[in-house]
């Protein structure tokens, strides 16, 4: 769902939480191939996707963008 939306239109603005999101799914996706049995570690990057999705989205908005 996040690679559908367009990037190009968020703003300088919300650019250094989009990437510290994801360089925690980074990280998460590393802890889950030595882990790839934690429902913790999976919950994890569940959460940490949907705030991406939902910070991707409303900086659209607030570009005017339709997300």
């Amino acid at each position: 769902a996040i690679a559908a939306l367009p990037s190009d239109g968020v703003t300088e603005e919300w650019r250094p939480a989009l990437h510290e999101l994801d360089a925690s799914a980074v990280n998460i996706r590393a802890a889950i191939a030595e882990n790839p049995r934690s429902r913790y570690l999976l919950g994890q990057l569940q959460r940490t996707y949907a705030l991406r999705l939902e910070l991707t989205q409303q900086a659209l908005s607030a570009a005017g963008l339709p997300s």
